[in-house]
């Protein structure tokens, strides 16, 4: 889906709890290292070719953490209300 914006995350294997996973995901994605995990929803998303199920945590990053975007062109914070718009 190039030049779409995407959340870091990604795939878990069976049996997995996204909750559990989310924090190591994070991690690997982007190099931030999260506690007070707190599941706020569930979109799904279905295109002609596959189905996408996500589900969206807020998180406290840890004091002096940074963002790492190896493999990202570029990142951005938003507050949460720009999310519903």
């Amino acid at each position: 889906m190039a030049g779409l914006w995407e959340l870091p995350g990604g795939l878990l294997a069976a049996g997995e709890e996204s909750k559990d996973r989310a924090p190591e995901l994070l991690r690997e994605a982007v190099g931030l290292e999260v506690r007070e995990l707190e599941s706020i929803g569930r979109i799904e998303h279905v295109f002609t070719h596959r189905r996408l199920a996500l589900e969206v945590f807020r998180a406290k990053a840890l004091p002096g953490a940074r963002v790492r975007i190896a493999g990202f062109t570029a990142h951005r914070w938003l507050e949460p209300d720009a999310l519903l718009a």
